[in-house]
């Protein structure tokens, strides 16, 4: 088992921590009862999300640091969900420029209470949390399994017998036609003389 810093686990690890970030605040920022963008928007927020996975997934992954990031990312999360949901979903409705802005305003972006505030520092505390443990579990199973995978592999273990494999066609030889004879083509001759 290669280091969870190297080889397949790298992505497989970024891809868990962009995945928790960005659904975390999307659902945060729904149940808060603020609107999402649309698909697009959101795929284009969830890649630089990825690429500060990627970045911050070539070492080990502290509870501080897993918890940080999570935090961090809500907010920009939250702020970038804000601005292109406006943008989405604004519409000129009332008769001026002024009237149009309000309603979008009022119709978007929303005052959190405590207790909501309270609810999503808690959601992400406790989502931190596991992350940050499956980052420690993955860290102490390649501990333990890297020293083991080398003997393993030295050790010389009966291999299953090989099948022979079906003998090759023989191949053909081309038909020699012998071009001074002529060909007989057409219908049988009864039936040349009958027309």
């Amino acid at each position: 088992m290669d280091s969870p810093a190297r080889g397949a686990w790298r992505p497989a690890r970024a891809l868990a921590l962009t995945a928790v970030t960005v659904v975390l605040a999307a659902s945060a920022h729904a149940a808060a009862g603020g609107m999402l963008p649309s698909l697009w928007a959101l795929s284009a927020l969830t890649v630089p999300t990825a690429c500060v996975a990627v970045l911050l997934t070539r070492r080990r992954l502290s509870t501080p640091l897993v918890l940080g990031v999570l935090g961090a990312g809500q907010f920009l999360l939250h702020q970038g969900f804000a601005v292109l949901a406006t943008d989405a979903h604004c519409s000129t409705s009332g008769t001026g420029h002024h009237q149009s802005i309000d309603a979008c305003s009022t119709a978007v972006h929303h005052d959190p209470t405590s207790g909501m505030l309270i609810a999503h520092v808690l959601a992400t505390l406790v989502t931190g949390l596991l992350l940050a443990r499956g980052e420690q579990v993955l860290w102490a199973l390649a501990d333990r399994l890297n020293p083991v995978l080398p003997v393993v592999a030295r050790l010389n273990l009966p291999v299953a017998p090989r099948l022979p494999r079906p003998p090759e066609p023989l191949p053909t030889r081309p038909r020699i036609v012998d071009v001074a004879v002529p060909v007989r083509r057409g219908p049988p001759a009864r039936v040349r003389a009958a027309t």
